[in-house]
């Protein structure tokens, strides 16, 4: 019988299980790509995914930035913020090319992205605007994006008050909080009064939240005005750390007609308000200051030499007595003055000696304390259009470079507005007569420097006077110096406030120097005509404090 050939047989059929077999292996390999991929996201080339992925630290750095700005820090925070973000999108951006660009809008009332108002409306607002624009790439597509982001705070704030009494108003403010327009909340808020020239911080507002983005708040205010509006001022931080101020001008309630016979009242203490403006604004805790050293005060006789100045301009005829008022502090006490009004750092008392034609001499006192004040007032009773003031000073020391200091004299409206007075600016080193004075028109004080009368030292008397025109358009302020006009100011709107009818003795040392100094003044006067300086011969010189602080 003939062998069959198994092997031969069997071939085909070993090659085709082996091709099934790898057939099979292709075909689960395959299965387990496509299944394991289903979980992958493909990344699609579009700028408005790119964007969205960005779009929360976009505005959180823009946020962070305002609440930094809105506090006092620099406007160039927020480019630096940026270049930051740029930087990490740059760095992070693995599946495409992600570039970004940002454009800070400078329109008016922008400034470089920024928009801070503080207005003396009622309205407040912190603002940043920033325009971005998108770009994202890769090997097979390329997309591009602009988008606008505007991080804003707002405050509007309005109110009135009632007057309690002859220097004490309650005031009932309401303000609400927006953000991007929308009702916000806020999380911490402080309030301020201006008594005269000075700001008072509220130590406790009595604040209602609605919940809703909409507060009200009242509030008593111990000021020395009867009379004319309560300027106040609020700052709030909402819960985004933003902070946003308003200033307003409260009216009297409208059913309340108060009349009060006028009365001196303990002074509240100011705080640092500010600010370039007459407005406050948050500020530092101060620094410690040197405990201030008593002045020995000799009792040589020397005479005053005035300060050379180039061509004097005439000054009027003075005026025949009687004054409107005068005192040489020779009763030993402040008792023909009205009140009393001091910072925590100043004080003021009666020193015996021989001064400018008396017995004594009024002795004022900083003591290095921020924004430290020391001041003796006078209510004439009436109103006047035009006034002058008078006064011999002699200061043992002078601030530090670019600082300014009120050497004593001004002349207040009947709503304690500082009209005109007389300051020192030490001026890069070197020390020049200032008049400071009120513009109604623009709401701020001005300073004006002169070159004149220059050479101020310490440890001499020098005569000041200052005067007061009040008009619409047609007001005027100047200073003499020893008898010498070294500055006159023509064409001014100063009647916002009120006529004159206080007087203001007493230094002021403002934000931001401090000093250590002691005024003597003596031989006030007050006059709605020239007074020019008395012949007298001073016996106060100083010897052992001829130094700058």
């Amino acid at each position: 019988m003939k062998k069959c050939n198994l092997r031969k047989d069997t071939s085909g059929q070993v090659i085709v299980i082996t091709a099934l077999l790898v057939a099979l292996l292709l075909l689960s390999t395959a299965m387990y790509v496509i299944e394991t991929g289903k979980g992958v996201p493909i990344p699609e080339n579009s700028g408005d995914n790119v964007f969205l992925a960005y779009e929360q630290n976009i505005k959180s750095t823009l946020i962070s930035a305002l609440a930094n700005i809105s506090s006092g820090g620099d406007v160039s925070v927020l480019t630096a913020d940026l270049n930051k973000l740029n930087s990490a999108i740059a760095s992070h951006s693995y599946q495409d090319l992600v570039e970004m660009d940002y454009a800070q809008l400078n329109t008016a009332p922008y400034q470089n992205g920024v928009w801070i108002s503080r207005g003396i409306d009622g309205n407040g607002v912190s603002s940043i605007y920033v325009t971005f624009a998108f770009n994202s790439s890769d090997l097979s597509s390329n997309s591009n994006l602009q988008y606008t982001v505007n991080v804003t705070s707002e405050v509007s704030l309005i109110g009135y008050y009632s007057q309690l009494n002859a220097t004490l108003a309650q005031a009932n403010l309401r303000f609400n909080v927006l953000n991007e327009g929308k009702p916000a909340l806020g999380q911490t808020f402080t309030f301020y009064f201006q008594n005269r020239d000075y700001w008072v911080e509220v130590a406790a507002p009595n604040i209602n939240n609605f919940g809703n983005g909409t507060y009200a708040v009242a509030f008593n205010a111990q000021t020395y005005q009867q009379s004319g509006p309560l300027l106040v001022s609020m700052y709030c931080q909402d819960q985004r750390g933003i902070t946003v101020g308003a200033n307003a001008t409260c009216t009297l309630d409208s059913e309340q007609s108060p009349s009060f016979s006028p009365s001196p009242s303990p002074s509240p203490t100011p705080t640092d308000p500010p600010t370039p403006s007459p407005f406050p604004s948050p500020s530092p805790s101060p620094s410690p200051t040197p405990t201030p050293t008593e002045s020995p005060i000799p009792t040589s006789s020397p005479t005053p030499s005035p300060s050379p100045t180039p061509s004097p301009t005439p000054s009027p005829s003075p005026t025949p007595l009687p004054y409107l008022f005068n005192d040489s502090f020779d009763s030993n006490n402040f008792s023909l003055w009205s009140g009393i009004l001091n910072s925590t750092g100043g004080s003021e008392s009666i020193q015996a000696t021989t001064p400018y034609g008396g017995s004594n001499v009024a002795k004022f006192t900083l003591d290095g304390s921020t924004r430290a004040y020391a001041h003796i007032t006078k209510d004439l009773g009436s109103s006047y259009s035009s006034m002058y003031l008078s006064g011999f000073v002699c200061l043992d020391a002078l601030l530090s470079s670019d600082n300014y200091l009120n050497a004593g004299i001004t002349l207040d409206s009947i709503n304690g507005t500082d009209l005109s007075s007389a300051y020192i600016h030490n001026n890069a080193g070197q020390f020049l007569w200032c008049l400071k004075y009120w513009n109604s028109t623009s709401h701020n004080y001005n300073y004006v420097d002169s070159y004149l009368g220059s050479n101020i030292s310490v440890g001499t008397w020098y005569y000041l006077e200052v005067m007061c025109k009040v008009g619409a358009g047609n007001g005027e302020v100047a200073l003499w110096v020893n008898n010498t006009q070294v500055c006159d100011v023509v064409g001014l709107t100063n009647n916002g406030d009120g006529a004159l009818q206080l007087l203001k003795v007493g230094p002021y040392s403002p934000f931001p120097g401090t000093l250590v100094l002691n005024d003597y003044i003596d031989g006030i006067v007050a006059s709605t005509s020239f007074i020019s300086e008395p012949t007298l011969t001073p016996a106060i010189t100083f010897t052992t404090s001829n130094y700058i602080r």
